[in-house]
Protein backbone atom coordinates (compact mmCIF):
# COMPACT_ATOMS: atom_id res chain seq x y z
CA UNK A 1 0.00 0.00 0.00
CA UNK A 2 2.93 2.36 0.79
CA UNK A 3 4.21 2.19 -2.78
CA UNK A 4 0.78 2.91 -4.26
CA UNK A 5 0.25 5.89 -1.95
CA UNK A 6 3.70 7.34 -2.68
CA UNK A 7 3.27 6.88 -6.44
CA UNK A 8 -0.11 8.60 -6.24
CA UNK A 9 1.37 11.50 -4.30
CA UNK A 10 3.68 12.30 -7.19
CA UNK A 11 0.71 13.52 -9.26
CA UNK A 12 -1.40 14.97 -6.45
CA UNK A 13 -1.51 18.40 -4.85
CA UNK A 14 -1.29 18.88 -1.08
CA UNK A 15 -5.06 19.44 -0.98
CA UNK A 16 -5.67 16.19 -2.88
CA UNK A 17 -3.32 14.24 -0.62
CA UNK A 18 -5.12 15.63 2.43
CA UNK A 19 -8.51 14.43 1.17
CA UNK A 20 -7.05 11.11 -0.02
CA UNK A 21 -8.16 11.00 -3.66
CA UNK A 22 -7.70 12.69 -7.03
CA UNK A 23 -9.96 13.34 -10.00
CA UNK A 24 -8.53 12.11 -13.29
CA UNK A 25 -10.24 14.27 -15.87
CA UNK A 26 -9.25 12.28 -18.96
CA UNK A 27 -10.64 9.03 -17.53
CA UNK A 28 -13.54 10.78 -15.80
CA UNK A 29 -12.98 9.03 -12.49
CA UNK A 30 -12.04 9.59 -8.87
CA UNK A 31 -9.11 7.47 -7.65
CA UNK A 32 -8.21 6.61 -4.07
CA UNK A 33 -4.56 7.47 -3.41
CA UNK A 34 -4.34 4.86 -0.66
CA UNK A 35 -5.43 1.70 -2.46
CA UNK A 36 -6.16 2.70 -6.07
CA UNK A 37 -9.93 2.05 -5.99
CA UNK A 38 -11.89 4.30 -8.33
CA UNK A 39 -15.41 5.56 -9.01
CA UNK A 40 -16.61 6.78 -12.39
CA UNK A 41 -18.09 10.21 -12.85
CA UNK A 42 -21.76 10.04 -13.82
CA UNK A 43 -22.39 6.70 -12.12
CA UNK A 44 -24.64 6.54 -9.04
CA UNK A 45 -23.49 4.03 -6.41
CA UNK A 46 -25.60 2.37 -3.71
CA UNK A 47 -24.44 2.56 -0.08
CA UNK A 48 -23.38 -0.76 1.52
CA UNK A 49 -26.76 -1.07 3.25
CA UNK A 50 -28.50 0.02 0.02
CA UNK A 51 -30.42 2.68 1.98
CA UNK A 52 -28.84 5.59 0.10
CA UNK A 53 -27.37 6.47 -3.30
CA UNK A 54 -24.13 8.38 -3.78
CA UNK A 55 -22.48 10.11 -6.72
CA UNK A 56 -18.90 9.17 -7.63
CA UNK A 57 -17.16 11.70 -5.37
CA UNK A 58 -19.42 11.01 -2.39
CA UNK A 59 -18.79 7.29 -2.80
CA UNK A 60 -15.04 7.93 -2.76
CA UNK A 61 -15.15 9.93 0.49
CA UNK A 62 -17.24 7.17 2.10
CA UNK A 63 -14.86 4.53 0.74
CA UNK A 64 -11.85 6.16 2.44
CA UNK A 65 -13.60 6.28 5.82
CA UNK A 66 -14.99 2.75 5.47
CA UNK A 67 -11.85 1.03 4.17
CA UNK A 68 -9.01 3.12 5.58
CA UNK A 69 -10.40 4.85 8.67
CA UNK A 70 -9.09 8.24 7.59
CA UNK A 71 -6.35 9.81 5.49
CA UNK A 72 -4.57 10.76 8.73
CA UNK A 73 -4.50 7.13 9.80
CA UNK A 74 -3.21 5.97 6.41
CA UNK A 75 -0.45 8.58 6.31
CA UNK A 76 0.56 7.94 9.89
CA UNK A 77 1.13 4.25 9.19
CA UNK A 78 3.35 4.74 6.15
CA UNK A 79 6.88 3.40 6.52
CA UNK A 80 9.34 5.59 8.41
CA UNK A 81 11.41 6.09 5.25
CA UNK A 82 8.53 8.14 3.81
CA UNK A 83 7.42 10.09 6.90
CA UNK A 84 10.66 10.36 8.84
CA UNK A 85 8.66 9.74 12.02
CA UNK A 86 9.80 7.49 14.86
CA UNK A 87 7.38 5.09 16.57
CA UNK A 88 7.08 7.49 19.51
CA UNK A 89 6.35 10.46 17.25
CA UNK A 90 3.62 8.49 15.46
CA UNK A 91 2.06 7.66 18.83
CA UNK A 92 2.18 11.30 19.91
CA UNK A 93 0.60 12.53 16.67
CA UNK A 94 -2.18 9.97 17.14
CA UNK A 95 -2.80 11.16 20.71
CA UNK A 96 -2.72 14.85 19.71
CA UNK A 97 -5.07 14.12 16.79
CA UNK A 98 -7.51 12.59 19.27
CA UNK A 99 -7.42 15.80 21.29
CA UNK A 100 -5.74 14.33 24.38
CA UNK A 101 -4.34 16.66 27.03
CA UNK A 102 -0.69 16.47 28.10
CA UNK A 103 -1.73 14.60 31.27
CA UNK A 104 -3.65 12.04 29.22
CA UNK A 105 -0.70 11.58 26.86
CA UNK A 106 1.65 10.98 29.82
CA UNK A 107 -0.76 8.39 31.18
CA UNK A 108 -1.02 6.62 27.82
CA UNK A 109 2.79 6.57 27.44
CA UNK A 110 3.15 5.14 30.92
CA UNK A 111 5.32 7.94 32.29
CA UNK A 112 7.14 11.18 31.56
CA UNK A 113 6.51 14.81 32.45
CA UNK A 114 4.63 17.79 31.06
CA UNK A 115 7.94 19.40 29.99
CA UNK A 116 8.84 16.27 28.01
CA UNK A 117 5.54 16.41 26.14
CA UNK A 118 6.07 20.11 25.45
CA UNK A 119 9.52 19.29 24.03
CA UNK A 120 7.94 16.69 21.76
CA UNK A 121 5.36 19.22 20.56
CA UNK A 122 8.15 21.71 19.88
CA UNK A 123 10.12 19.10 17.87
CA UNK A 124 7.08 18.30 15.73
CA UNK A 125 6.45 22.01 15.11
CA UNK A 126 10.06 22.41 14.00
CA UNK A 127 9.63 19.56 11.53
CA UNK A 128 6.51 21.30 10.23
CA UNK A 129 8.43 24.55 9.67
CA UNK A 130 11.22 22.70 7.87
CA UNK A 131 8.70 20.94 5.62
CA UNK A 132 7.01 24.25 4.73
CA UNK A 133 10.33 25.89 3.86
CA UNK A 134 11.34 22.91 1.74
CA UNK A 135 8.05 23.01 -0.17
CA UNK A 136 8.54 26.73 -0.86
CA UNK A 137 12.11 26.12 -2.03
CA UNK A 138 10.99 23.35 -4.40
CA UNK A 139 8.17 25.52 -5.74
CA UNK A 140 10.56 28.41 -6.39
CA UNK A 141 13.04 26.04 -8.01
CA UNK A 142 10.38 24.74 -10.42
CA UNK A 143 9.29 28.29 -11.26
CA UNK A 144 12.91 29.26 -11.92
CA UNK A 145 13.39 26.25 -14.16
CA UNK A 146 10.18 27.03 -16.06
CA UNK A 147 11.23 30.65 -16.52
CA UNK A 148 14.65 29.61 -17.82
CA UNK A 149 13.07 27.15 -20.25
CA UNK A 150 10.63 29.79 -21.50
CA UNK A 151 13.51 32.19 -22.17
CA UNK A 152 15.49 29.67 -24.21
CA UNK A 153 14.98 29.34 -27.98
CA UNK A 154 12.91 26.34 -28.98
CA UNK A 155 15.03 23.55 -30.42
CA UNK A 156 14.32 20.25 -32.02
CA UNK A 157 14.74 17.83 -29.10
CA UNK A 158 15.22 14.92 -31.47
CA UNK A 159 18.28 16.60 -32.97
CA UNK A 160 19.74 17.30 -29.51
CA UNK A 161 19.28 13.74 -28.32
CA UNK A 162 22.50 11.73 -28.64
CA UNK A 163 22.35 8.54 -30.66
CA UNK A 164 23.57 6.43 -27.75
CA UNK A 165 21.12 7.77 -25.14
CA UNK A 166 20.77 5.49 -22.15
CA UNK A 167 17.42 3.70 -21.49
CA UNK A 168 17.45 5.20 -17.98
CA UNK A 169 17.56 8.72 -19.37
CA UNK A 170 14.55 7.99 -21.59
CA UNK A 171 12.64 6.66 -18.59
CA UNK A 172 13.54 9.70 -16.50
CA UNK A 173 12.43 12.06 -19.24
CA UNK A 174 9.11 10.21 -19.53
CA UNK A 175 7.92 9.82 -15.94
CA UNK A 176 10.75 10.54 -13.49
CA UNK A 177 10.66 6.98 -12.19
CA UNK A 178 14.01 7.15 -10.44
CA UNK A 179 15.04 10.81 -10.29
CA UNK A 180 11.89 12.84 -9.52
CA UNK A 181 13.79 16.14 -9.91
CA UNK A 182 16.00 15.18 -12.83
CA UNK A 183 19.25 13.20 -13.02
CA UNK A 184 21.15 15.92 -11.14
CA UNK A 185 18.81 15.58 -8.15
CA UNK A 186 18.27 12.95 -5.44
CA UNK A 187 17.06 9.41 -6.00
CA UNK A 188 13.54 8.43 -5.01
CA UNK A 189 14.92 5.08 -3.82
CA UNK A 190 17.82 2.69 -4.36
CA UNK A 191 16.10 -0.08 -6.36
CA UNK A 192 16.15 -3.80 -5.64
CA UNK A 193 16.44 -4.96 -9.25
CA UNK A 194 20.01 -5.41 -10.40
CA UNK A 195 19.33 -4.15 -13.94
CA UNK A 196 17.90 -0.87 -12.65
CA UNK A 197 20.74 -0.48 -10.14
CA UNK A 198 23.25 -0.79 -12.95
CA UNK A 199 21.54 1.93 -14.99
CA UNK A 200 21.30 4.28 -12.01
CA UNK A 201 24.91 3.70 -11.01
CA UNK A 202 26.01 4.50 -14.57
CA UNK A 203 24.08 7.75 -14.35
CA UNK A 204 25.47 8.68 -10.92
CA UNK A 205 29.09 8.06 -11.89
CA UNK A 206 28.72 10.91 -14.41
CA UNK A 207 28.84 13.25 -11.41
CA UNK A 208 32.56 12.52 -11.10
CA UNK A 209 35.19 13.99 -13.39
CA UNK A 210 37.31 11.46 -15.33
CA UNK A 211 40.99 11.95 -14.60
CA UNK A 212 40.45 13.51 -11.19
CA UNK A 213 41.58 11.77 -7.99
CA UNK A 214 39.02 11.84 -5.15
CA UNK A 215 39.31 11.10 -1.45
CA UNK A 216 36.72 8.83 0.17
CA UNK A 217 35.19 11.90 1.85
CA UNK A 218 34.80 13.56 -1.58
CA UNK A 219 33.06 10.46 -2.96
CA UNK A 220 30.73 10.29 0.04
CA UNK A 221 29.82 13.97 -0.24
CA UNK A 222 28.80 13.64 -3.91
CA UNK A 223 26.86 10.40 -3.46
CA UNK A 224 25.07 11.64 -0.33
CA UNK A 225 23.39 14.27 -2.50
CA UNK A 226 21.76 11.40 -4.39
CA UNK A 227 20.97 8.95 -1.58
CA UNK A 228 21.40 9.08 2.21
CA UNK A 229 22.99 5.62 2.39
CA UNK A 230 25.92 6.63 0.21
CA UNK A 231 28.07 3.71 1.37
CA UNK A 232 25.77 1.25 -0.42
CA UNK A 233 26.15 3.05 -3.74
CA UNK A 234 29.89 3.56 -3.25
CA UNK A 235 30.44 -0.16 -2.69
CA UNK A 236 28.26 -1.01 -5.67
CA UNK A 237 30.29 1.29 -7.92
CA UNK A 238 33.58 -0.17 -6.73
CA UNK A 239 32.24 -3.71 -7.05
CA UNK A 240 31.20 -3.12 -10.66
CA UNK A 241 34.26 -1.18 -11.77
CA UNK A 242 32.54 2.20 -12.13
CA UNK A 243 34.87 3.56 -9.47
CA UNK A 244 38.32 2.23 -8.70
CA UNK A 245 40.55 2.91 -5.71
CA UNK A 246 43.97 2.31 -4.22
CA UNK A 247 44.52 -0.64 -1.90
CA UNK A 248 44.38 1.53 1.22
CA UNK A 249 41.08 3.10 0.09
CA UNK A 250 42.42 6.66 0.23
CA UNK A 251 42.16 7.53 -3.47
CA UNK A 252 39.29 6.97 -5.90
CA UNK A 253 38.88 7.67 -9.61
CA UNK A 254 36.42 6.93 -12.41
CA UNK A 255 36.88 3.29 -13.33
CA UNK A 256 37.62 1.50 -16.57
CA UNK A 257 33.98 0.36 -16.82
CA UNK A 258 33.02 3.89 -17.85
CA UNK A 259 33.14 4.52 -21.60
CA UNK A 260 36.67 5.51 -22.66
CA UNK A 261 35.24 8.26 -24.83
CA UNK A 262 34.20 10.08 -21.67
CA UNK A 263 37.61 9.87 -20.02
CA UNK A 264 40.59 12.13 -20.39
CA UNK A 265 43.83 10.53 -21.63
CA UNK A 266 45.44 11.21 -18.24
CA UNK A 267 42.70 9.26 -16.52
CA UNK A 268 43.18 6.32 -18.87
CA UNK A 269 46.91 6.27 -18.13
CA UNK A 270 46.30 6.45 -14.40
CA UNK A 271 43.76 3.67 -14.55
CA UNK A 272 46.02 1.50 -16.66
CA UNK A 273 48.89 1.96 -14.19
CA UNK A 274 46.71 1.21 -11.17
CA UNK A 275 44.38 -1.27 -12.81
CA UNK A 276 43.23 -4.22 -10.70
CA UNK A 277 41.97 -7.59 -11.76
CA UNK A 278 38.38 -8.56 -11.01
CA UNK A 279 39.57 -11.03 -8.36
CA UNK A 280 41.74 -8.38 -6.72
CA UNK A 281 38.81 -5.98 -6.56
CA UNK A 282 36.65 -8.64 -4.94
CA UNK A 283 39.38 -9.28 -2.39
CA UNK A 284 39.56 -5.57 -1.55
CA UNK A 285 35.79 -5.32 -1.26
CA UNK A 286 35.74 -8.21 1.20
CA UNK A 287 38.54 -6.63 3.23
CA UNK A 288 36.73 -3.28 3.21
CA UNK A 289 33.48 -4.81 4.41
CA UNK A 290 35.30 -6.56 7.26
CA UNK A 291 37.01 -3.31 8.14
CA UNK A 292 33.70 -1.47 8.33
CA UNK A 293 32.09 -4.03 10.63
CA UNK A 294 32.90 -2.38 13.95
CA UNK A 295 31.54 -4.34 16.90
CA UNK A 296 32.13 -3.35 20.50
CA UNK A 297 31.21 -1.28 23.54
CA UNK A 298 30.63 2.47 23.52
CA UNK A 299 30.09 5.31 25.97
CA UNK A 300 27.87 8.33 25.24
CA UNK A 301 29.01 11.06 27.64
CA UNK A 302 27.26 14.24 28.75
CA UNK A 303 30.18 16.65 29.24
CA UNK A 304 27.97 19.00 31.19
CA UNK A 305 27.36 16.68 34.14
CA UNK A 306 29.72 13.78 33.45
CA UNK A 307 26.94 11.20 33.21
CA UNK A 308 27.27 8.50 30.56
CA UNK A 309 25.31 5.81 28.78
CA UNK A 310 27.29 2.60 28.25
CA UNK A 311 26.13 0.04 25.70
CA UNK A 312 27.15 -2.53 23.11
CA UNK A 313 26.56 -2.49 19.36
CA UNK A 314 27.28 -4.65 16.34
CA UNK A 315 27.65 -1.47 14.27
CA UNK A 316 29.43 1.25 16.26
CA UNK A 317 29.55 3.63 13.31
CA UNK A 318 25.77 3.45 12.87
CA UNK A 319 25.21 3.78 16.63
CA UNK A 320 27.29 6.96 16.69
CA UNK A 321 24.84 8.49 14.20
CA UNK A 322 21.71 6.88 15.65
CA UNK A 323 21.95 8.16 19.24
CA UNK A 324 22.08 11.92 18.40
CA UNK A 325 19.46 11.47 15.66
CA UNK A 326 16.95 9.84 18.03
CA UNK A 327 17.61 12.50 20.66
CA UNK A 328 17.13 15.33 18.14
CA UNK A 329 13.80 13.80 17.17
CA UNK A 330 12.79 13.44 20.82
CA UNK A 331 12.47 9.69 20.28
CA UNK A 332 14.99 8.25 22.76
CA UNK A 333 13.56 5.57 25.03
CA UNK A 334 15.95 6.68 27.77
CA UNK A 335 13.82 9.32 29.52
CA UNK A 336 16.59 10.91 31.62
CA UNK A 337 19.04 11.06 28.72
CA UNK A 338 16.38 12.72 26.56
CA UNK A 339 15.64 15.27 29.31
CA UNK A 340 19.32 16.19 29.73
CA UNK A 341 19.79 16.40 25.95
CA UNK A 342 16.87 18.81 25.65
CA UNK A 343 18.38 21.04 28.33
CA UNK A 344 21.95 20.98 26.96
CA UNK A 345 23.71 21.80 23.70
CA UNK A 346 24.45 19.09 21.15
CA UNK A 347 28.17 19.80 21.53
CA UNK A 348 28.04 18.80 25.19
CA UNK A 349 27.72 15.13 24.24
CA UNK A 350 30.50 12.90 22.90
CA UNK A 351 30.53 9.34 21.58
CA UNK A 352 33.49 7.18 22.61
CA UNK A 353 34.41 3.63 21.64
CA UNK A 354 35.59 1.86 24.79
CA UNK A 355 36.59 -1.45 23.23
CA UNK A 356 36.24 -3.22 19.89
CA UNK A 357 35.57 -6.91 19.53
CA UNK A 358 38.20 -8.70 17.45
CA UNK A 359 36.61 -10.98 14.88
CA UNK A 360 38.32 -14.30 14.26
CA UNK A 361 38.22 -16.23 11.02
CA UNK A 362 37.01 -19.42 12.67
CA UNK A 363 33.31 -20.21 12.45
CA UNK A 364 32.99 -21.07 16.15
CA UNK A 365 33.15 -17.53 17.51
CA UNK A 366 30.04 -16.63 19.53
CA UNK A 367 29.93 -12.90 18.81
CA UNK A 368 26.78 -12.27 20.86
CA UNK A 369 28.23 -13.94 23.95
CA UNK A 370 31.60 -12.23 23.68
CA UNK A 371 29.92 -8.86 23.17
CA UNK A 372 27.73 -9.43 26.24
CA UNK A 373 30.77 -10.33 28.38
CA UNK A 374 32.63 -7.26 27.14
CA UNK A 375 29.65 -5.01 27.88
CA UNK A 376 29.22 -6.49 31.38
CA UNK A 377 32.91 -5.88 32.11
CA UNK A 378 32.63 -2.18 31.26
CA UNK A 379 29.34 -1.77 33.11
CA UNK A 380 30.94 -3.29 36.20
CA UNK A 381 34.00 -1.04 35.87
CA UNK A 382 32.26 2.27 35.12
CA UNK A 383 29.01 1.75 37.09
CA UNK A 384 27.01 4.21 34.91
CA UNK A 385 23.97 4.16 37.22
CA UNK A 386 22.05 6.80 39.16
CA UNK A 387 24.01 10.03 39.43
CA UNK A 388 26.87 8.55 37.39
CA UNK A 389 25.01 7.59 34.26
CA UNK A 390 21.92 6.77 32.23
CA UNK A 391 21.93 2.98 32.50
CA UNK A 392 19.33 1.19 34.59
CA UNK A 393 20.52 -0.78 37.60
CA UNK A 394 20.77 -4.47 36.66
CA UNK A 395 18.46 -6.82 38.50
CA UNK A 396 21.40 -8.95 39.46
CA UNK A 397 25.16 -8.65 39.21
CA UNK A 398 26.61 -8.83 35.70
CA UNK A 399 23.23 -8.63 33.94
CA UNK A 400 22.55 -5.55 31.85
CA UNK A 401 19.23 -3.79 32.44
CA UNK A 402 16.44 -2.99 30.09
CA UNK A 403 17.81 0.45 29.20
CA UNK A 404 20.99 -0.98 27.70
CA UNK A 405 18.98 -3.58 25.76
CA UNK A 406 16.85 -0.79 24.31
CA UNK A 407 19.96 0.96 23.05
CA UNK A 408 21.71 -2.17 21.74
CA UNK A 409 21.87 -2.55 17.97
CA UNK A 410 21.09 -6.22 17.55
Amino acid sequence: MDGMFIDGMERASLEEIERGYIYEEEEGRYTCLICGSSSEQGVIYPSPDEQAWWDAEKWMTKHIVREHGSVFHALLHLDKKWTGLSVLQRQLLQFFHQGMSDAEVIERLGGGSASTIRNHRFTLREKEKQAKLFLVLMSLMEKGRAAASAGSPVKDKKKQKPAGVQPLQETVERDNDYFPYGTDGPLRAWPRKEKVRALIAEELVRRFQPGRIYSEADINEVLEQAWHDYAVIRRYMVDHGLLERTEDGRRYWVGAAVSSSERAPAAAQEEERLSMSKERRKELVRAYQEKEQQIGVFRFVNGKNGKALVGASKNLEAMERRLPFELKMGASRNVQLQKDWNEADEGDFTFEVLERLKLRKDSFQDVNHELHVMESKWLNELQPYGERGYNSQPKKRGQAGDAEKDERDV
